[in-house]
């Protein structure tokens, strides 16, 4: 996997859309000269992915 320091960014954002925090925090907490660009780059989650995703069977993975 080629992991990148970005993708831990706009994981970070994503994480904060999908909890409720405001565009104009995540977009002060990240920077960004406009909040435009917090929308169109970091908060596209597909919600079919994401329900993919929560399938996964990850508090296993977190005991061993």
């Amino acid at each position: 996997s080629d992991l990148k320091f970005h993708d831990l960014r706009r994981t970070f954002c994503s994480l904060l859309a999908q909890n409720g925090v405001s565009t104009a925090v995540t977009q002060r907490l990240l920077e960004h000269s406009s909040p435009n660009l917090t929308n169109k780059i970091y908060t596209n989650v597909d919600p079919v992915l994401r329900q993919s995703v929560n399938k996964l069977p990850v508090g296993q993975w977190l005991q061993k």
